[in-house]
């Protein structure tokens, strides 16, 4: 064999190495994200759950875990409040957009939810595109990353420095541009499509929070609900505005505060479902 031959030889032998490399790195890692992953794991007792059960699936940022529980606390309010038999999956991820239930909407419409409630600031702020690059993905890989919690609580006590930070963070989400309005629409469009009842859900924060920013909050809602109305989605809307008391931040229900939130809300909800 000439030397010309065998150095060919030796690249191809070389590069078939890395393809079958790159083809084992590729099956044996996750292409979804730990966030992503965790949303997936939560819809399966929905995907899962008998025929008389009503499924709800809830997409929404970590405003709506908060206001509306676990998956199973969340279950157990609809049924008590007469929906009947509930699988539940409380989708509310803090920083949520829907960019980032884009990998995850497939798993929601295999679960044929009968109930989709979406959390309407989810079309807000930037779109990101997480990192899938398969680096990532072998480093999750080899270190054993779980699946997120996304059933965990997020409460920080109040105070002024954690009002400042808010105040700055939030300032993408107190300004609405066409594109949020364009997102929401296309999303809803499809939603109404594939789920039975498309409804919104308005998780609630202390009266402070909208004299701080001028109302600008409430104006970006006002926007948000005209848009979703257009196409016959509504909000589940409970009376009450809980009491400073009932936070533990200048954003999230704390757990006495959700307990009463959800009651409320889950009664609301049980209420338009069973009118014709």
């Amino acid at each position: 064999m000439s030397a010309a031959r065998r150095s060919w030889l030796t690249i191809g032998l070389a590069a078939t190495l890395v393809l079958v490399v790159l083809a084992t790195a590729l099956a044996v890692t996750d292409r979804f994200t730990p966030r992503e992953r965790g949303a997936i794991d939560a819809l399966q007792p929905v995907a899962d759950r008998p025929d008389d059960h009503i499924g709800v699936v809830v997409l929404g940022t970590s405003l709506s875990r908060n206001a509306l529980s676990t998956h199973e606390e969340l279950g157990a309010a609809l049924t008590a409040a007469g929906l009947g038999d509930v699988a539940a999956a409380n989708l509310g991820i803090a920083g949520a957009s829907i960019e980032l239930f884009h990998e995850v909407l497939d798993h929601v419409w295999a679960a044929e939810p009968d109930i989709l409630v979406v959390e309407p600031g989810i079309f807000l702020g930037r779109p990101f595109e997480p990192d899938r690059s398969l680096r990532t993905r072998i480093t999750r890989w080899f270190e054993s990353e779980e699946p997120l919690d996304i059933n965990a609580s997020i409460c920080r006590p109040r105070s002024d420095d954690l009002l400042t930070r808010r105040l700055q963070r939030h300032e993408p989400w107190l300004t609405v541009d066409a594109d949020d309005l364009e997102r929401l629409r296309t999303f809803l469009s499809e939603a109404v499509t594939r789920v039975e009842r498309t409804v919104l859900i308005l998780p609630p924060r202390p009266t402070i929070w909208s004299e701080i920013v001028d109302g600008r909050d409430l104006e970006v809602r006002r926007q948000l609900l005209e848009a979703a109305a257009e196409l016959g989605v509504m909000p589940v809307e409970t009376t009450e505005q809980p009491p400073i008391e009932h936070f533990c931040d200048f954003s999230h229900l704390n757990i006495e505060g959700a307990r009463h939130f959800l009651v409320a809300w889950a009664a609301a909800l049980a209420k338009e479902v069973s009118e014709p």
